[in-house]
């Protein structure tokens, strides 16, 4: 399970790459033409790469999974069953892990223990269960 965490994790970084390599490679040189300020089309771009990068991930959002975790038949559950896991609570996981301190808060999880994103938002991985229908003749 640490693996399959470990290379959902890694498919994600892939997903976020990709959204600021395209921006940078793609949008900037147009934003430089329109935009005579270098550094504010620079912003611009960053910004850019950001939301595409979050607007990729809201599909799967919507099924408490990320692209990674879909990828390996993962999802994310609320540990808290008084407060129901929203989309606002898995991206807010998600960008608490990824973009602010993946390399100190998920290092427990090497050792099977829950990391800082996890115990700050209530939440955990699990193996998607598949629901198969049942139809009555």
């Amino acid at each position: 399970m640490r693996l399959l965490r470990l290379f959902a994790q890694i498919i994600d970084w892939l997903v976020s790459i990709a959204a600021l390599v395209f921006s940078f490679l793609f949008l900037l040189p147009l934003l430089k033409q329109l935009i005579p300020s270098t550094p504010v089309s620079a912003i611009l771009t960053l910004i850019t790469a950001i939301l595409l990068a979050v607007a990729v991930q809201i599909p799967f959002l919507s099924v408490s999974q990320t692209v990674g975790k879909a990828f390996f038949g993962l999802e994310i559950q609320s540990c808290n069953e008084e407060r129901p896991l929203t989309q606002s609570i898995i991206l807010q996981r998600e960008i608490f892990c990824k973009l602010f301190s993946c390399y100190l808060i998920c290092i427990p999880m090497l050792w099977g223990k829950p990391g800082g994103h996890e115990a700050a938002t209530e939440t955990r991985v699990v193996r998607r269960r598949k629901t198969i229908a049942c139809y009555k003749k």
